[in-house]
């Protein structure tokens, strides 16, 4: 399992677009089959609205925070190739990783798309809370990412996948039964290898893992 954070094509992403692509599957003019399994939100008192009033809601919340250039948060949860996930299970996914990046509280839409070889997740998320109007800051997203990835994993009984950034370890608890915690590694250089430009875009566009 793969989770990411694909960057902004241009430098600002857009609601109306990204929430669009997500509920679709599909990208301005393009024609296709319904290619969406499930879908869902958190935290929108439009959740059961058409979409322009889900993203009416959460461009006038953003509005609220004039400091931040760019509150909209779009991440992806890919799965193994022969893994294929209940609603309930994109439903958990989707909860593992918002909370691993602190954004539980946040506005957010989600849909698993089986549009590639590899059914994944994406999430449009408002970086802005309702409550305090404070834009959450995303800060060591690639460890966070990866947390999430395993802790999924090990949530539904996927394979896991090795990182570069956390470890999977058993420990005891107060009760001295064994449990499997996820722990940050201490890097070392072979960590600080990175892919090339044409496999990252290559991921970021289908949600597959890159033969790099």
């Amino acid at each position: 399992m793969i989770c990411k954070c694909p960057p902004a094509r241009n430098g600002r992403s857009s609601f109306t677009r990204l929430v669009s692509y997500i509920l679709t599957a599909k990208e301005k003019g393009q024609k296709t089959e319904e290619r969406v399994l499930y879908s869902g939100t958190r935290n929108l008192a439009t959740a059961d609205r058409p979409m322009r009033e889900m993203i009416e809601e959460m461009s006038l919340l953003a509005q609220m925070n004039r400091r931040c250039k760019n509150p909209v948060f779009h991440g992806i949860i890919s799965f193994r190739e022969n893994e294929v996930p209940s609603e309930a299970q994109c439903r958990e996914a989707v909860e593992i990783y918002l909370r691993e990046h602190n954004l539980g509280l946040n506005q957010a839409v989600w849909a698993a798309h089986h549009n590639t070889r590899n059914v994944h997740i994406h999430v449009c998320v408002n970086r802005i809370v309702a409550d305090s109007l404070r834009a959450v800051h995303i800060e060591f997203y690639k460890r966070a990412n990866e947390r999430a990835a395993r802790k999924i994993e090990i949530a539904q009984g996927w394979q896991r996948d090795q990182g570069h950034l956390v470890d999977v370890v058993e420990v005891e608890n107060e009760h001295g039964e064994a449990v499997v915690k996820v722990k940050n590694r201490v890097r070392t250089k072979s960590d600080t290898k990175t892919i090339s430009t044409g496999a990252r875009d290559f991921e970021n566009h289908t949600g597959e893992k890159s033969a790099e």
